[in-house]
């Protein structure tokens, strides 16, 4: 008797592994693009970064039209000027084109570090939602979608559910 109550307690310990082992195991994937482009915080990060791209043209606007201008008048007042007043002017004219070459460089890479900023902070927040749905509806594994691989549930609807934005 002791015996049977005892290979009665390994079996019944060994079943409630198993069951926690396989729902362990329960595997999904995700097309993490997908849920990217259809969050909220994706178009907003596209307003920003258009918004700053704007203004950094405006700029960039402004001193094309200064470089025009002072261009405008070195054509206008050449004939009148001495070479030393002309070329003065022409070192005048090389400046503001490097200033704006410099600019430019600089405004390419802001405009970089600020899209990559928001991308950064999209994809941490996609990724933080599908830990969530994963781990709300009992997935060990979730995987980006994959050309081969394992069986599995697609969470995108899930985590759609989860972030509340409506399922197509």
């Amino acid at each position: 008797m002791k015996h049977f109550s005892f290979c009665l307690m390994v079996i019944s310990f060994s079943l409630c592994v198993s069951a926690d082992v396989s729902a362990q195991r329960k595997v999904g994937y995700i097309n993490l693009d997908d849920l990217v482009a259809v969050m909220r915080e994706t178009k907003q990060a596209r307003q920003t970064l258009k918004a700053y791209a704007d203004s950094l043209y405006r700029v960039e606007g402004g001193m094309q039209q200064e470089f025009a201008t002072a261009r405008d008048v070195f054509f206008r007042d050449s004939a009148r000027m001495d070479s030393a007043t002309k070329e003065a002017r022409r070192r005048e004219l090389q400046k503001i084109i490097q200033k704006e070459g410099q600019f430019r460089a600089d405004a390419k890479a802001q405009l970089d570090s600020v899209q990559q900023a928001l991308t950064v902070a999209v994809t941490a927040k996609a990724e933080e939602a599908v830990a969530a749905a994963a781990k709300a509806n009992g997935y060990g594994y979730v995987l980006r979608s994959v050309i081969v691989g394992p069986e599995g549930d697609d969470l995108l609807p899930l985590v759609k559910k989860q972030l509340g934005l409506d399922a197509p």
